[in-house]
């Protein structure tokens, strides 16, 4: 109907207005059932997606663990490693030690050996240039 026509409208106008509600309805029930049927195969695929993505959390995760426990290994060994590099270089330091006292206790007798001998050479060189020049003073 128009808008120039009469505002009284005619049964088989109704009727007309009828089959047109009726088919519009029936079209809007099917686009509603398409709809809830794409709803309903985007929740499933939500659905998939979300195990797969909660089983691969799960492998990363254990992967992790490996990782760390590894890890863990790795640090525990480097440790005792360093530990035993530790007890050889304080050994090593202890023997150099006791090599450099006895060396500096050798040291030091043939120091004190050589400053006696120094000192009773000069004592009897300047003993004997005493007499010397006392005998010839005296004669």
């Amino acid at each position: 109907m128009t808008d120039q026509q009469t505002p009284d409208a005619k049964l088989t106008d109704l009727q007309t207005v009828k089959v047109d509600m009726a088919d519009l309805k029936s079209q809007f029930s099917v686009l509603r059932g398409e709809m809830k049927q794409d709803i309903a195969a985007v929740r499933g695929e939500v659905a998939v997606l979300r195990g797969e993505m909660k089983q691969e959390i799960a492998t990363v995760r254990g992967e992790v663990s490996v990782l760390r426990a590894e890890l863990k290994q790795e640090i525990t060994a480097v440790r005792a490693e360093m530990r035993q590099e530790i007890a050889a270089v304080r050994g090593d330091m202890s023997q150099l030690r006791g090599e450099v006292k006895h060396e500096l206790a050798s040291t030091r007798t043939e120091l004190i050996r050589w400053m006696v001998a120094g000192q009773l050479t000069t004592v009897t060189v300047l003993g004997s240039l005493i007499f010397g020049v006392m005998r010839y003073l005296m004669r």
